[in-house]
């Protein structure tokens, strides 16, 4: 049975003195490294950027940069933690210029003149670590993939329940069974998003409100509308990611609040709007769902509600660390908010 054989470690060799460059390549290539060389600073980041070597190996004395801003320039393109860069001097400038190659960045400084021996046991030393970095992005890389196959499965799952719920909602007579139905399909849906959400932009644990919030206001408007009325539903909230535990009750409390909206602020088939909107301070955001219906009647308390509605809505606002707060002034204005789980 023929052996499995790994790929060469891949090294770069900067160095603007031919007659060492060369030495030290045939020393690398003979102990069956694929080496590449450069003799400047400007070639030496042509090369990386082209090839990624995993290690690449710096002269501190080069014509048209010193090697400490070639190695600062250098992980600015590529990167830290892409490749491992090693500087190299002789004593006279290494004992003073040491401390300032690790500040460049650079993740080992070799002095020379150096035997072949404690040499290569540097590169080795460098060559273990960069496999151990291979390996972590390769787990990283495929625990990725699993989260967004996993993430691409549930909503396919909740896909089917809603057609399931679709299918018996279609046999039923009673008005008041079909809206339960319909209400829990669309929490369903809230839910459905995220998961599409995050596997559409390939991001595991983070949704864009914009993108996710823009998801359920579209299945939202296709359910209220018909050829009587309109009911636009407006959303004006920044593109911002959300971590999953904070997105998904934000996507369940705008479902209950635009439905309310739409179910009873606007009656005899009146056309209206709904707005949905969103600002960041320092720490935290505000969520306010509004429309311009009737409002509601001067002694409404959400916290007195009987539905299962508001119920859910003040319990996933009181998860989020907030209460709810009504807005004055004409038709209906809700606003709460959370602390600010997400990058700008």
């Amino acid at each position: 049975m023929r052996s499995l054989q790994l790929p060469q470690t891949s090294i770069l060799v900067v160095d603007d003195d031919e007659m060492t460059r060369k030495a030290t390549v045939q020393l690398l290539r003979a102990n069956n490294y694929d080496v590449s060389e450069a003799s400047s600073g400007e070639e030496c980041i042509q090369s990386s950027c082209a090839d990624r070597p995993d290690i690449i190996l710096v002269d501190v004395v080069m014509p048209d940069e010193d090697g400490f801003d070639t190695v600062s320039r250098l992980l600015k393109e590529i990167g830290h933690g892409e490749s491992m860069v090693a500087m190299f001097s002789s004593f006279k400038q290494g004992e003073t210029d040491r401390t300032r190659g690790f500040e460049s960045g650079a993740d080992d400084y070799i002095l020379k003149p150096i035997g072949n021996r404690e040499f290569l046991a540097r590169i080795r030393a460098l060559e273990r670590i960069q496999q151990g970095k291979k390996g972590l992005r390769e787990k990283a890389r495929l625990q990725e993939s699993l989260m967004r196959q996993m993430h691409h499965r549930i909503k396919n799952n909740l896909t089917i329940i809603e057609s399931l719920i679709d299918l018996k909602s279609a046999e039923l007579s009673d008005g008041h069974s079909v809206l339960m139905l319909d209400d829990l399909r669309r929490r369903i849906h809230s839910i459905e998003a995220l998961h599409e959400c995050l596997y559409r932009t390939g991001d595991v644990s983070e949704v864009d409100a914009r993108l996710y919030l823009e998801d359920i206001a579209a299945n939202l408007a296709s359910l209220f509308q018909s050829n009587d009325r309109k009911i636009p539903i407006l959303i004006e909230v920044p593109s911002m990611c959300l971590e999953m535990d904070v997105a998904l009750p934000i996507g369940m409390v705008v479902t209950e609040l635009v439905t309310n909206a739409a179910r009873y602020a606007f009656p005899d088939q009146r056309s209206g709007r709904i707005r949905i909107s969103m600002t960041l301070g320092d720490q935290r955001a505000t969520l306010t769902v509004e429309d311009d219906g009737i409002g509601l009647p001067m002694e409404f308390d959400p916290v007195k509600s009987p539905t299962l509605g508001l119920k859910l809505v003040l319990a996933l606002a009181e998860q989020l660390g907030s209460k709810l707060e009504l807005l004055p002034g004409n038709g209906t204005a809700i606003r709460f908010d959370f602390p600010l789980n997400a990058k700008a």
